[in-house]
């Protein structure tokens, strides 16, 4: 469901994924959206069809699988063999090296998160150890704090003197609702929603339902600001192509 034309909330990732879209083709060139907010009830669940349409379209236009975007963010098949986040992160790291070679130089969002760069030496913060370990003490003691759960993406210490690429994301909060659920935010400064947005909330949802499980709470709803949101004019004619099934599919949204 379309709020307005800068806010969209939506049952799961597919629906968000195709109102996103849908925002932008109805702006028109450039295809860019200031202060974009999207929000997702539930960022595990998703719709084959829409999906299936999403995959089509990278496939055409030459884009990253949706499955290895989301990678970049969470590694959900790897993370299977780790269900202890310390253990997840050390493994991560200790393969990062040989990831970065096979097409990500500059580091993944995961990256950054189990071995974030303190300085512009060798020293890094394992951030998702940290605020599992945070939420499980809380839980313990019976006292959880609402939203001082935080992941920074970007660092000045690597990318103050950067002016585009990696990272986009920027940084990821973590809060707990009245009901006792663990949702998150992500805030980007950039988001290609169609190169990246579908992978990017299927990714930050997993990581919140990793997160959620390893702290023994119910993973809850995902928010995403996206400072600008945009996708490129010369995807517009391929778009305009699938936009009638496009809107077919979105009709489906049980909200």
């Amino acid at each position: 469901m379309i709020v307005s034309d800068r806010v969209i909330d939506a049952q799961n990732v597919s629906i968000a994924w195709a109102d996103a879209v849908a925002v932008l083709l109805e702006l028109g060139p450039p295809y860019r959206a200031i202060n974009l907010t999207i929000r997702i009830a539930d960022p595990q669940a998703e719709e084959e069809p829409i999906r299936e349409l999403a995959e089509r379209l990278a496939a055409k236009l030459g884009l990253q699988e949706i499955g290895e975007v989301a990678n970049t963010i969470f590694p959900a098949e790897w993370a299977k063999d780790f269900p202890d986040p310390g253990v997840l992160s050390a493994d991560y790291r200790d393969h990062y090296a040989f990831l970065r070679s096979l097409g990500n130089p500059q580091g993944t969002y995961f990256g950054r998160l189990v071995a974030y760069p303190d300085s512009d030496g060798g020293e890094t913060i394992d951030q998702l150890t940290d605020n599992v370990t945070k939420l499980r003490a809380a839980k313990k003691r019976g006292r959880l704090y609402k939203s001082v759960y935080e992941f920074n993406i970007y660092s000045a210490a690597r990318d103050r003197k950067k002016s585009r690429g990696f990272p986009c994301l920027a940084h990821i909060g973590l809060h707990i609702g009245a009901d006792g659920r663990l949702n998150a935010s992500a805030l980007y400064r950039s988001h290609d929603v169609i190169a990246k947005g579908y992978g990017n909330y299927l990714g930050l949802g997993g990581l919140l339902r990793y997160i959620a499980e390893a702290s023994a709470m119910e993973p809850g709803e995902l928010q995403v600001n996206a400072g600008g949101a945009f996708f490129e004019a010369a995807k517009a004619k391929q778009l305009t192509e699938i936009r009638t099934e496009l809107e077919e599919l979105r009709v489906s949204d049980p909200s």
